[in-house]
């Protein structure tokens, strides 16, 4: 309990602030919410985004998990683990993940409390880190230990990756086809970030500085790196672009957790210095500020171009807490080259044939899209070889009726932008799109046909 009174004080000149601040903002990347806490966080509780769209955060003291919504509402759970938890993740399976000493645990977003399931596996030990793999399985590091299991069947997948050398995680992510470690052994083994490919092929790649990394964080696309040390000295962060070395460089501050955000730089919490540095993948960075100092610890990527921050407590000043920083807008993509332009011929004589607009049907949903609620959101992407084109969508849902054929029922062309979204409920669909240009419209509309089914949560 201690500092029970300068700790509420501060909470709630934070809330205010944070309801101030209730809507994310746009534009250039800013802390624009700070939002206390019930229960606490230390160092190395990790947050992470759910498949629900909020964030979700392990404790050290109180309900062992909570969740933070965008807006900032906070809700904890009691699963009765047994022990405090430090890692969590996203499963496959659209559950949440956390490991215990010789255990893991998994439960629905939806109804963490009435949903978790503990499966015992003995060969997990304290300090879990998790991450899910590429290959569909889950990782967990921990102590002198790497084990992989399937969602599917936790306890009779489980396998342990034999690895060189001692191993005390502090982080686990993914880069590319890698499974990255931090590894902080100790004093007798070399500072490392140790990198495994799906089928446990080891490679190390040294830390220099002599000092044990702590965060690691991995681009999805790129398979790039960035890694902080602040153990080193003097104090580090860094790039690696496998297979080549480590590329570290000074960061004062107290370099900790590093995640890869929605603009595609990497983001380093600077303890000390009350803020973030942007890494980008090419080596530049700048110092975002706005955090109070010497609380600022885990960081993660959320929806709607965010990121989400753990904040300590630190006495007189604030009272554990979750900042939000919004505004990390993704890179907008280099226009194509214009076409060449057409050479002057000779002009034909009499009636034209009339070309009418194609259209291009881009990035469509699965054939069929499993749902575990009442509905399923779906995006469809289309283009035209007009250039200028404009669009009309239709969404029609299968029928049929009684000594009938099957048919498709809905409400027509309306006009439409690319990306387009839809909720649906179960049922068999057929969306069509077709471009327009001036009074001339696409004959042949592009069409996908896919369902939507419910299945049960796991």
């Amino acid at each position: 309990m201690r500092g029970l009174a300068p700790r509420l004080l501060f909470a709630a000149v934070v809330l205010a602030a944070s309801l101030a601040l209730a809507a994310p903002a746009l534009g250039a990347p800013a802390v624009d919410g700070i939002f206390p806490l019930k229960g606490t966080i230390e160092t190395n509780n990790k947050i992470a985004a759910g498949p629900d769209g909020n964030m979700w955060f392990t404790q050290s003291v109180g309900k062992e998990v909570a969740k933070i919504t965008p807006s900032g509402q906070v809700e904890e759970f009691d699963l009765k683990l047994g022990e405090a938890a430090l890692g969590i993740a996203p499963g496959p399976d659209g559950f949440m993940w956390v490991p215990t000493t010789n255990k893991v645990t998994k439960f629905a977003p939806s109804d963490p409390e009435k949903t978790k399931e503990t499966f015992t596996i003995a060969t997990i030990n304290a300090d879990g880190q998790i991450v899910a793999g590429p290959d569909g399985l889950m990782w967990v590091a921990s102590k002198e230990s790497l084990v992989h299991f399937s969602t599917k069947d936790p306890v009779g997948s489980a396998k342990s990756v034999t690895f060189e050398g001692k191993l005390d995680p502090k982080d686990i992510d993914v880069a590319g086809s890698l499974i990255v470690v931090a590894d902080g052994a100790g004093p007798t083994e070399k500072p490392r970030i140790a990198t495994f490919t799906t089928a446990g092929v080891q490679k190390d790649f040294i830390v220099p500085g002599e000092g044990a990394p702590q965060g690691v964080a991995g681009g999805p696309a790129s398979g790039q790196i960035a890694f902080t040390a602040p153990l080193a000295k003097p104090e580090q962060a860094g790039l690696i672009a496998p297979p080549n070395p480590a590329a570290p460089f000074e960061l004062s501050g107290d370099p900790f957790g590093v995640a890869y955000g929605a603009d595609q730089a990497f983001w380093i919490v600077q303890f000390a210095e009350g803020g973030l540095t942007r890494l980008t993948q090419g080596g530049n960075r700048t110092f975002l500020p706005g955090l109070p100092k010497e609380t600022a610890r885990q960081v993660a990527a959320g929806p709607n171009n965010t990121l989400w921050v753990t904040l300590i407590e630190k006495e007189k000043v604030i009272g554990p807490s979750i900042a939000r920083i919004s505004g990390l807008e993704p890179p907008v993509p280099p226009s194509p080259p214009s076409p060449p332009s057409p050479q002057p011929g000779p002009v034909p004589s009499g009636p034209q044939p009339v070309v009418l607009p194609q259209t291009l049907l881009g990035k469509q949903p699965k054939k069929v899209v499993t749902t575990t609620g009442k509905t399923a959101s779906v995006k469809f992407a289309f283009s035209s070889s007009t250039a200028g084109a404009q669009f009309e969508c239709s969404i029609g849902k299968r029928v049929k009726p009684k000594g009938k054929k099957a048919r498709f029922v809905g409400k027509g062309f309306k006009g439409c932008k690319s990306p387009k979204s839809y909720t649906l409920q179960p049922g068999g669909y057929r969306f069509q799109v077709r471009a327009v240009s001036g009074s001339l419209r696409d004959s042949s509309p592009a069409q996908y046909t896919f369902k939507v089914i419910h299945v049960a949560p796991k």
